[in-house]
C-alpha cells in the first residue's frame, strides 16, 4: 500500500510492501498554487521503483494543507487506479480510536496515535513528533486520544528569529557544547535547541504526573534525526511513524470490508 502524509514542510510518501517499507520519499511543500509540481515529483518516484503501478492495492492520505488535498488524491486515483482514502473524522469511526475533537485534530497526529495504539497494545504512549510543529500527543491503553500540545517546531522558531528581526540569521540544527554562547549563532543555537531540551523535559515529566508515571515516550518526525542529544529523553525513535499509522488505518479498513 501507498500512505501519503501531506504536510507543512513536506509531502511524505511511503511504499509499504506488506512487511516493511520499501521507499520512503520527500517532496518539499511548496505554498503556491502549482500542484503539477506534485504530480510530476510522485510520477518520477514512482518510475524509479520499476514497479507497475497495479501493485499498489490501497493508497491512505493525510493531509493538513488543503490546497494540496483533492489534486493529489485525484493524481493517485489515477496512477494507481485504486482505492484512495483521507484520513479523517469518517475514518476515525471505523478503527477503534476515540479522538478528542476529530474535526479539529491533525490526521497526521491521529496517525500517530493510532500507530501508537497499535505497536504498543496495552500501554500508555505519549508521541513527541519534531516537525514544522513540535507536537505531544498522548494516546491511552484505553485507545482513547487523551490531548495534544503543540509548540512552534525547531526549525520554525529558529526561521522565526531571522524573518522577525532585523540582524538575527538562520542558523543549522547544532547543539552547542555549551549553553553561553560566544557568538550570535552559538547564541542562537544555546536558546533554541538547549531551550526546547527543558521543554521536552517538562513536558513529557506533565504527562507523565497527569497520565501515567509508566507511560512510554516516542519520539517521531523529520527532523528527529537532527536531534540525537534528546534522543535519551525517549523509549523509542520511530521515523515512520505517521506513515505506519496511515498503514495500520489502511489495513483495518480493508480487513473489516473483507470480513464483512
Amino acid at each position: 500500500m501507498l500512505a501519503l502524509d501531506i504536510g507543512n514542510s513536506n509531502v511524505v510518501i511511503g511504499l509499504h510492501d506488506g512487511n516493511a517499507w520499501k521507499h520512503v520519499w520527500r517532496i518539499p511543500t511548496i505554498t503556491d498554487d502549482d500542484v503539477n509540481f506534485y504530480k510530476l515529483q510522485i510520477a518520477n518516484h514512482w518510475v524509479e521503483t520499476n514497479l507497475p503501478a497495479e501493485v499498489v492495492r490501497q493508497v491512505m492520505i493525510s493531509s493538513v494543507v488543503p490546497l494540496l488535498t483533492n489534486p493529489i488524491i485525484a493524481f493517485c486515483a489515477d496512477l494507481f487506479t485504486c482505492p484512495v482514502q483521507l484520513a479523517g473524522p469518517a475514518i476515525y469511526r471505523e478503527i477503534e480510536l476515540e479522538v478528542l475533537r476529530p474535526h479539529e485534530i491533525g490526521s497526521d497526529l491521529v496517525a500517530n496515535a493510532y500507530a501508537a495504539s497499535r505497536i504498543f497494545a496495552g500501554k500508555d504512549a505519549l508521541i513527541v513528533d519534531f516537525g514544522t510543529a513540535l507536537t505531544f500527543v498522548a494516546v491511552g491503553r484505553d485507545k482513547k486520544l487523551h490531548g495534544v500540545s503543540i509548540a512552534p517546531g525547531l526549525r520554525t522558531a529558529i526561521k522565526a528569529l531571522n524573518t522577525e528581526t532585523a540582524k538575527l540569521p538562520e542558523v543549522p540544527l547544532v547543539f552547542p557544547d555549551t549553553v553561553t554562547g560566544k557568538d550570535t549563532v552559538h547564541a542562537i543555537q544555546s536558546g533554541v535547541l538547549i531551550g526546547y531540551e527543558g521543554l521536552i523535559k517538562h513536558l513529557i515529566a506533565r504527562y507523565r504526573a497527569e497520565l501515567n508515571e509508566a507511560l512510554i515516550v516516542i519520539a517521531t518526525g523529520g527532523l528527529v534525526g537532527r536531534v540525537e542529544a534528546l534522543h535519551k529523553y525517549f523509549d523509542h525513535i520511530l521515523p515512520e511513524l505517521t506513515l505506519d499509522g496511515l498503514r495500520l488505518m489502511a489495513s483495518h479498513i480493508g480487513q473489516r470490508a473483507t470480513d464483512a
